[in-house]
């Protein structure tokens, strides 16, 4: 059985789109939405939705690992 992935806290999502250097109609255009739902994501006005949420890890190559943690396989470490 498949556990959701947890939505981000609006630092989070704005942590995120920082390190990878986007910027929010960046992150508009990757998970079809406008700029304006990201600006109120990022100030806590509204909470990105779980779908839309799983689509961006998915675009930005970012994949929830069985336990919930993140893989970004960017920040691993190549001497396991």
């Amino acid at each position: 059985m498949r556990v959701p992935t947890p939505t981000p806290t609006p630092d989070r999502l704005k942590t995120l789109r920082r390190d990878k250097n986007l910027t929010q109609t960046d992150i508009a255009r990757l998970v079809w939405t406008t700029l304006r739902t990201i600006q109120h994501w990022e100030s806590g006005d509204t909470r990105i939705d779980l779908a839309r949420w799983e689509l961006l890890l998915i675009k930005l190559n970012i994949l929830p690992t069985k336990d919930g943690a993140r893989y970004d396989p960017e920040s691993a470490s190549t001497d396991r």
